[in-house]
């Protein structure tokens, strides 16, 4: 906790800009769309494929965009790039709140998937891992702290607001929200944070990383000619040469890891897209279910705590094919029994892997892959898990149309699991390209 503490006072602003981002997400994750996916089937007579349908379609669409738009994180100013975002984000709300034909909540999903679930945690993500390099792990796992805080309060929060507001006045009030209070406050935390990410900035205070990435552009090899950098703090550059995006996809064992990437995403937004079908068959009530998302975010804070340091002492690549164990076995455990208290297991499962997912995944590209083309890299990444999202929910959808049991989607995705780990252990002793 110490190494953690001192990271803290090193650089909270950004540190908390991270948090703030990974918690903002939450408006285009799943589970918190899937809350309202009784009273949109509702308001426009749509089926459990129909909605499944609509929202994969919009998900495929973001996944498909994120490749393009997220690599300008390496060319944009990160300022004006999370305000463009964030802006996103509010007009998507305000779609859905205002939606009155499906295919305008089709649209307002595609802006709230792509701006939401997929470019908040790139920029959160893609910013810890290219501004901090010795502690890159412990930052990523203190910027995804926003996802298990969101997860901890917004589903109970959003049942209660949507029963006294209805579900269109509670989209209105999360705009509101989204452009009132959340962009505000990440412009005031970048502004204070401007000597860490800015490049036209000095770089007294800034991580090696930034400080190894001007000496190679300045086309020197002595860090000590740096504004503010003795010679006695001069840092030995020991990281990865850097691929481009063309050269990822030519690495047999990033071919050999797409289904591991898309897994994680299939497996638990299928389930959580249907979770009100899920408690329906399991003979819950959707509170019970929601009040379990309180052991997720606890699992989720305390994995991704213990995640940052295993990655900063063993390296990404070493932990890499083990995160989605933990899931496998939740997703097991909700196929054979119908407890209560299973469901609250699998959440917290869930959690332990989406909390090592974070500082794992997260340094993995960067460790493997080189920094100086990470954004496009990671955007890459991203989209390939937004697509395992945009996947599951039509295909569950039409397996339950057609007659098949909650039980039998969850044995395909146990199945699922295990291959797709048993692939990226396998691309984790594949050798690279020759390049």
């Amino acid at each position: 906790m110490r190494s953690y503490l001192r990271l803290w006072r090193s650089q909270p602003e950004f540190l908390t800009f991270g948090v703030l981002l990974c918690a903002s997400a939450s408006f285009g994750q799943t589970w918190f769309v899937s809350l309202f996916g009784g009273d949109i089937r509702a308001e426009f007579d749509l089926t459990h494929g129909d909605f499944g349908a609509i929202y994969s379609l919009a998900t495929l669409a973001s996944a498909v965009t994120l490749v393009w738009v997220g690599r300008l994180i390496d060319r944009v100013p990160l300022l004006t790039f999370s305000c463009c975002v964030f802006a996103g984000l509010a007009v998507a709300s305000f779609g859905v709140f205002q939606a009155t034909h499906f295919m305008v909540v089709a649209v307002a999903m595609f802006g709230l998937r792509l701006c939401g679930q997929g470019l908040m945690t790139h920029i959160a993500v893609t910013s810890m891992a290219r501004y901090f390099d010795a502690d890159r792990g412990k930052a990523i796992s203190v910027a995804t702290l926003g996802f298990p805080l969101a997860e901890s309060v917004l589903p109970l929060t959003v049942v209660m607001v949507t029963a006294s507001l209805g579900w269109r006045d509670a989209w209105l009030l999360w705009s509101v929200a989204v452009a009132g209070l959340l962009l505000p406050l990440s412009v005031w935390l970048l502004q204070r944070s401007r000597a860490l990410w800015d490049v036209s900035q000095l770089v007294e205070h800034r991580p090696a990383v930034v400080e190894k990435k001007q000496a190679s552009e300045q086309g020197s090899n002595d860090s000590s000619e740096l504004v503010g950098v003795t010679e006695s703090e001069t840092v030995i550059d020991t990281s990865p040469r850097s691929w481009t995006r063309a050269e990822v996809l030519a690495d047999p064992r990033f071919r050999l890891m797409l289904p591991y990437l898309l897994a994680p995403a299939f497996i638990s937004t299928g389930i959580m897209f249907h979770q009100v079908h899920l408690v329906d068959t399991k003979g819950w009530t959707l509170e019970w279910f929601a009040s379990g998302f309180i052991a997720y975010g606890i699992a989720k804070v305390v994995a991704s705590l213990i995640g940052g340091p295993l990655v900063d002492r063993y390296s990404a690549r070493v932990l890499f094919p083990t995160f989605l164990l933990p899931m496998g076995l939740g997703v097991l455990l909700l196929a054979v029994s119908d407890s209560p208290f299973v469901g609250v297991a699998f959440l917290a499962l869930s959690g332990v892997t989406n909390g090592l997912g974070g500082p794992i995944g997260g340094a993995f590209w960067a460790e493997v892959y080189g920094t100086q083309h990470l954004g496009a890299i990671r955007a890459l990444a991203v989209s390939i898990m937004v697509l395992g999202s945009a996947l599951s929910p039509v295909m569950f959808g039409w397996l339950f149309d057609l007659g098949a049991t909650f039980s039998l989607a969850l044995y395909v995705c146990c199945i699922i699991a295990v291959v797709s780990t048993a692939l990226a252990a396998l691309a984790m002793r594949t050798s690279a390209v020759p390049r």
